[in-house]
């Protein structure tokens, strides 16, 4: 990129241990949070993130994960053809106690591009994106989402994921309305 310093590998390395840092950090106001909030359940838990290529643009507060990327903590999994992570300098200004390295920034938000692929158990909600707001502790997934848990599906054209309230909303718009196709829980008794 024209007007930023070339870094070595070193440099590329601790930025990426910083990045795994701040992203695995533990409870914040109260909350626990990991990769798309952690849900209540990733305090202090690691994040893992393999990737073909990781790019950190230091003037810019992001790291981009991209090739065949997958984050994994406790038991999420997202996998997408980029991760970029936003960190927000500013966020940390004057604060105490912060949960952040030196010279970093609080993360701020995460989008996943392409193939996006969420999983929890037997929850899977793919799209071709998912962008997390760490402040609104909020997650949208656009482009063709669709929400599965064993054989219920839901669809639309976009799905918000509220977490610290551990609700969802799936909106349709002209061209794409919901719809669900919801199997009774009796069914799922038969076939054990």
């Amino acid at each position: 990129m024209p007007g930023e310093k070339k870094r070595g590998p070193w440099a590329a390395a601790a930025t990426a241990l910083c990045v795994l840092t701040l992203v695995s950090q533990g409870p914040v106001d109260g909350r626990e949070e990991g990769l798309f909030g952690g849900v209540q359940r990733g305090e202090g838990k690691p994040t893992y993130i393999t990737s073909d290529r990781l790019d950190a643009y230091r003037a810019k507060e992001m790291v981009t994960f991209s090739g065949h990327v997958t984050a994994k903590q406790d038991d999420w999994v997202v996998q997408s053809d980029s991760l970029t992570l936003y960190f927000d300098r500013a966020a940390n200004a004057g604060r105490s106690g912060s949960k952040t390295i030196e010279g970093t920034g609080e993360l701020s938000r995460i989008e996943a591009r392409g193939n996006v692929r969420i999983t929890q158990g037997e929850r899977v909600v793919t799209g071709n994106e998912a962008v997390y707001y760490r402040g609104e502790q909020k997650a949208v997934v656009t482009g063709e989402p669709v929400l599965r848990e064993g054989e219920n599906v839901i669809e639309g054209d976009r799905v918000i994921v509220y977490l610290q309230e551990k609700r969802g909303v799936v909106e349709g718009a002209r061209e794409r309305r919901v719809s669900a196709t919801i199997y009774p829980d009796d069914r799922k008794e038969k076939k054990k």
